[in-house]
């Protein structure tokens, strides 16, 4: 199921944006306005009644309370221990495999290990790597537990951009793999990662540019002869970014 989002920017300018199932991204340069079409979509789908829409309220829900109720649900659990050793249980970061993951009442992250020591996580980064697993995790169990009939909706705003290659690479790889079990989960997210932007196939990437004269999205939907002539370069498609072939295709 593809959801065609017809967005309404500051302007009062239509804005046709189209989500595949699975994960979809929103480029651009710094200033380009990724962040100002994900805030559009999701005004847009707030209050719908087909699609349920994960944004950034929901999650303070999920990254709290929302937890307790899901400690008894596996599947979540499951899948956050699963990414949580892809990203971290390897030879640079050397953690022990992690075998328990829990919320304090202070909301300190803490994990335990297979030889039963814990660890409380401090580190700024190892915490927004846990809030973004916790997010799309519970996602992917709500769409399992709750709402097999309904599409939902998760969007993230700069995914990855702070991590380093080895996270950005193996939790990257680690929501393709499961986005393909959920195929009513549309995650859509604005990104400047290099690597993202290169693992995620071209059509399900929409590129944005923003000047005093003109808003535009190019996607497959409106640039399709480029997009398909992209393929053919043998280039990754970050260069697509840097080199505005979305737009300009073969030049003379």
């Amino acid at each position: 199921m593809n959801l065609t989002l017809n967005t309404i920017n500051e302007d009062e300018k239509k804005i046709t944006f189209e989500s595949n199932a699975g994960l979809n991204l929103i480029c651009g340069l710094t200033g380009s306005g990724k962040s100002s079409v994900l805030n559009a979509i999701q005004n847009e789908y707030q209050y719908s009644n087909n699609i349920i829409l994960i944004n950034d309220l929901f999650k303070s829900y999920v990254l709290t309370d929302t937890y307790n109720s899901l400690k008894s649900q596996k599947e979540c659990i499951s899948l956050i221990l699963e990414a949580l050793n892809i990203c971290l249980n390897n030879e640079t970061y050397n953690y022990k495999k992690i075998i328990n993951f829990e919320i304090s009442k202070h909301h300190n992250y803490i994990l335990t290990f297979e030889d039963n020591s814990h660890k409380i996580i401090f580190s700024l980064g190892e915490k927004q790597l846990i809030r973004d697993i916790m997010v799309i995790s519970y996602t992917f169990s709500f769409a399992y537990y709750f709402f097999k009939d309904k599409t939902i909706l998760l969007t993230i705003d700069d995914f990855c951009n702070n991590f380093d290659l080895i996270i950005t690479k193996n939790l990257c790889n680690w929501v393709l793999d499961k986005s393909k079990l959920y195929p009513d989960v549309h995650i859509v997210m604005t990104t400047q990662n290099r690597y993202v932007i290169n693992a995620v196939p071209l059509k399900n990437i929409s590129f944005i540019e923003n000047t005093l004269d003109e808003f535009k999205i190019y996607n497959y939907s409106n640039s399709k002869e480029n997009f398909d002539e992209f393929e053919y370069t043998g280039m990754g498609n970050f260069d697509c970014l840097n080199t505005k072939f979305y737009k300009d295709g073969f030049t003379d």
